[in-house]
């Protein structure tokens, strides 16, 4: 990916903003999205995952937000500031070629 020139990366919030630092940032692709039902029974909140442009996979979380406001429901993702172990199932490989195959890059 980083020879077709990265296509398709995306920047995440990584932890929170510490006192005169900037707040860290995660570059990378969605592998697998956040999968949330927030508005019907029975809820169900299941965190999805990145892999960033170093290679290391990390966990994506998103917030829901703007309760009472014009632009309801409005999702915030971020991203955990250290890397996770990959799941190890089978799922993990067809969502990674579909991510290259979305982008243009050939597998």
């Amino acid at each position: 990916m980083r020879a077709a020139g990265n296509p398709g990366v995306k920047e995440f919030l990584a932890g929170r903003r510490s006192l005169l630092r900037r707040t860290p940032i995660v570059r990378g692709w969605v592998v697998r999205p956040v999968d949330r039902e927030d508005f019907e029974e029975p809820r169900r909140y299941v965190p999805g995952l990145v892999l960033s442009v170093d290679g290391h996979f990390h966990r994506l979380d998103s917030e829901l937000r703007g309760w009472g406001q014009r632009d309801f429901p409005r999702y915030v993702h971020t991203a955990s500031p250290e890397p996770v172990d990959p799941p190890l199932d089978d799922r993990l490989q067809a969502e990674l070629a579909t991510a290259l195959t979305a982008r243009g890059v050939g597998v």
